[in-house]
């Protein structure tokens, strides 16, 4: 009788929580295209920019995230960044790109709780869509930064 009340079906099922609905639907961030000082972009539209002209933007995108921004404008850079991570190759090339330690830098260093959580989801995306990722930013202290 004991056994019975201690064990349950339910302790041995596997729940899978990858592509579960209830637990990865997060609302997206909302994005003012007209405040940002660069062109908005979605994720299609990067994906057939020349390589000079997504650097370009890539380029735009982290001088945008400097010290000097506010964390609102930050957090709009940050919503657009969001969008740019639907796309796998999109998603390779900013993990290849200095924007990945500049997002590490800013989760390390930025005191604001919003926008620290905000740049951990978007490096989170960009290290679940990305197929391999840069020794610099292994090295960049992403793991640290994450923990």
């Amino acid at each position: 009788e004991v056994s019975e009340l201690v064990y349950c079906m339910a302790d041995v099922q596997v729940r899978p929580i990858v592509l579960n609905k209830k637990i990865e639907r997060v609302p997206p961030s909302p994005l003012n295209p007209k405040t940002l000082p660069f062109e908005c972009f979605s994720a299609a539209d990067a994906e057939t920019l020349s390589p000079d002209d997504f650097d370009n933007h890539v380029g735009a995108v982290q001088q945008s995230l400097s010290d000097k921004t506010s964390i609102g404008d930050k957090l709009n850079v940050l919503a657009h960044i969001e969008r740019l991570c639907q796309s796998p190759p999109l998603c390779d090339a900013l993990a290849a790109s200095e924007l990945s330690l500049t997002l590490v830098r800013i989760m390390r260093r930025s005191k604001s709780p919003q926008l620290r959580a905000r740049v951990a989801h978007v490096v989170g995306l960009l290290v679940r869509h990305t197929s391999l990722l840069s020794v610099d930013l292994q090295g960049g202290g992403l793991v640290v930064a994450l923990t």
